[in-house]
């Protein structure tokens, strides 16, 4: 922040990026990770944003635009991923929060939820796989664009958030996703057989109540 200041005389902008990622079971999950995960992806985000915020209130003219980097972990979750899933969870919890707070003072906090993107992450879970081949059939299936995310990707986004185009947005949790967590399950590996769905029913009295119940469901 002193060198920013120096160079430039003013803060516009805060991306919070620095992350580590986390799995573990539950059951077997102790405080030492769990206070390392906080310190890394919330702790360090909530404090920088602080200082950074208090500059931005300060100045003339005062405001600036900030973004977490967050994960598509703000919405689902997998196994393993307690304290991770928590920090970047908490991450939107408490941006909303300073969000209201600092909007009168031209400040804007954002959310930028990223999906699965070719960065040093990627390679842990390719390391963790049978084959590279695998895992990424395993993964596109999952993702309805079928690739993963360039960081560069990620970086137009923050662009955005960053700049006046996305003036009336804040509080916000942009999804830049490739479309994962919009997807209820993964790709079938068949193809399924279309049309619509024709559903007969019953009607049934029991005791005074009606009810109807499914007695066949097939493709037209």
């Amino acid at each position: 922040m002193d060198k920013t200041l120096e160079a430039f005389g003013r803060i516009d902008g805060l991306v919070n990026n620095a992350g580590v990622n986390f799995v573990q079971p539950f059951l077997q999950t102790g405080e030492r990770e769990w206070d390392h995960i906080m310190d890394v992806d919330l702790k360090g985000s909530f404090f920088l944003t602080q200082y950074c915020a208090r500059q931005m209130v300060h100045q003339e003219p005062k405001g600036g635009s900030i973004v977490q980097i967050a994960s598509v972990h703000t919405l689902a979750s997998l196994p393993g991923a307690g304290p991770y899933d928590a920090a970047k969870r908490g991450m939107i919890g408490y941006s909303k929060a300073v969000a209201v707070e600092l909007a009168k003072d031209n400040v804007r906090v954002n959310v930028l939820s990223p999906g699965l993107c070719a960065t040093e992450i990627w390679k842990d879970i390719v390391a963790a796989a049978p084959s590279e081949a695998e895992c990424l059939k395993f993964w596109n299936a999952n993702i309805p664009s079928e690739r993963l995310i360039a960081p560069d990707e990620i970086a137009q986004a923050c662009i955005f958030l960053l700049s006046d185009m996305s003036s009336a947005i804040t509080g916000a949790n942009l999804l830049a996703d490739c479309g994962m967590t919009s997807q209820l399950i993964s790709k079938e590996p068949y193809v399924a057989k279309g049309g619509t769905v024709k559903s007969s029913m019953k009607s049934m009295k029991t005791g005074n109540r009606l009810t109807r119940t499914a007695t066949r469901a097939d493709y037209e």
